[in-house]
This record gives C-alpha cells, sequence and structure tokens, in this order.
C-alpha cells in the first residue's frame, strides 16, 4: 500500500495569503505537483493537521478542490490552528473523517491530539480507551497511528515545550500492543525518524515554512517545503522517504521569532 502524507499546509481564505513570506497556496500547488510526477496514483492521502492557518471554510475547500487530482481516499485530522467545525464540514462532504480503516493486512488509526484554544496537544481520556479497544479487536493486523501533535522529543527545545503533553499515556496504551509499526505525525515541520520501543516515529517537511532542526527558541529553515512517501508492506515493514520541490522558488522571513 503507497501513502502520501502532507501536513502542516497552513492554508488561508485569500489567495494571496502568506506565512511568513511564503504564499501558502503556491507552496502547496508545488508540493502536489512533485506528488502528482513522482507518486501520481497513491492509494491514501493522510492529511496531518494544520491545514488551515485561518481556519476558514474557504482554506478547507482549496485543499478539498486540491486532492481531486488524485483518485483515492484522503483522510484529514485536526491540527491546533485548525477549526475544527470548519475543517469537519468540509472534510465530511470529502468522506475524509473516518478514525479507522483496513487495508489488506494494515489497521490505520487517525486520532485528534487538538485542544481548542491551545498550542499544544492532549489525547483524551476517551480516545485512549478507543484506541485500547480498536487495537484489541484488530490484533491479526499491522498498525499505523496518525495523529498531529509529536509523542516524543525532537531536539528542538522551544517545540519540545508545545508537543502531546500526555504522550506516557499513550505510550501505555501502545506497548501493550507488538502490532503497532508506526506513528505518523505532523506540527514540527521538519524531517524526523526516530525507533522508539519498536516504534518508528515519523514526522514529515511542512508543504510551505520549515523549523530550523535542533534550535533552542523558534527559527525557520531554508529548506523547500515537501511530503512523505510510504510503502507499508504484508510482514509489517515500511519503506518511506521524504521529497521535496526543490523548483518551487520562494522567499521566507528567516528573521521571524514566531507566527
Amino acid at each position: 500500500m503507497r501513502i502520501v502524507q502532507l501536513t502542516d499546509s497552513h492554508l488561508r481564505r485569500d489567495r494571496a495569503g502568506k506565512l511568513l513570506g511564503m504564499n501558502t497556496r503556491d507552496s502547496l500547488a508545488a508540493v502536489l505537483s512533485s506528488v502528482q510526477t513522482n507518486h501520481p496514483r497513491p492509494d491514501l492521502i493522510i492529511a496531518s493537521g494544520d491545514i488551515a492557518q485561518d481556519g476558514s471554510p474557504a482554506a478547507y475547500q482549496y485543499f478539498a478542490d486540491s486532492l481531486h487530482a488524485f483518485d483515492c481516499p484522503a483522510y484529514w485530522f485536526t491540527g491546533n490552528h485548525d477549526s475544527a467545525a470548519n475543517l469537519q464540514a468540509v472534510a465530511g462532504e470529502a468522506s475524509a473523517l473516518r478514525r479507522a480503516e483496513v487495508f489488506g493486512s494494515w489497521l490505520l488509526i487517525f486520532m485528534n491530539s487538538a485542544v481548542s484554544g491551545q498550542v499544544h496537544g492532549v489525547m483524551g481520556a476517551d480516545d485512549l480507551r478507543w484506541l485500547n479497544q480498536t487495537l484489541s479487536r484488530h490484533s491479526d493486523k499491522h498498525v499505523l497511528i496518525s495523529f498531529h501533535h509529536h509523542p516524543v522529543d525532537i531536539g528542538s527545545v522551544w517545540l519540545d515545550k508545545i508537543g502531546l503533553k500526555n504522550r506516557d499515556q499513550l505510550w501505555h496504551e501502545i506497548r501493550q500492543f507488538t502490532q503497532v509499526k508506526a506513528i505518523l505525525i505532523g506540527h514540527v515541520h521538519q524531517l524526523f525518524d526516530q525507533v522508539v520501543d519498536g516504534v518508528r516515529v515519523l514526522a514529515t517537511p511542512s508543504t510551505c515554512i520549515q523549523f530550523l532542526p535542533n534550535s533552542k527558541e523558534f527559527a525557520i529553515d531554508s529548506q523547500a517545503p515537501g511530503y512523505r512517501w510510504l510503502n507499508l508492506y504484508d510482514d509489517g515493514s515500511i519503506e518511506t522517504d521524504v521529497i521535496r520541490a526543490t523548483d518551487f522558488s520562494f522567499e521566507v522571513d528567516m528573521d521571524s521569532d514566531g507566527y
């Protein structure tokens, strides 16, 4: 099974809307053009949060329309910048809100880590209970879990303060199930690939601006926008890499201290 992950697009209502100097609709278009060149027929697309910067229905509709070029399901969930209500209104029309899907030998789980009005993430008690029950029901499947906030430190002091706050509770549930192979996240706007307790934790460049890895304070990286592709195999193995839209010409505010 071939998956394409898109994350942290930070779209706005305005066609000319920018984030730290980068037009986020143009950058998303450049990334999708790269997907069409390199992986034109994915089996599914995962959009792992912060789809919109302003939470506007127009931003989500633009995202939905942009995915029409791909003949496959797409699954969306909220990040800390998203409007849950507006995302759900548009994504629901696109049948993008399912929480779990079985694809052959794999179970894909999509969870909400966003907390209204907060930058950090939390997994709700009901969601953790549901995760336990879902994993128990599908003990014969390999599992990939995807949500927005990072459940491990990534080495950037400022980012690690706004990751998943109750990560220990999440890992307590996951450690009970050896069939969990990977966690796929957004939020950190950079490449990350680390194995934790036998589970591969993967983060992906944003389709717009990038954060400088291993930074103490907020800092922007000069690397191009990108996406992640994953091949999931019947034996539980995963092949994955990141592709950046290196032909996309852009300028960003490298001196910004936040957004």
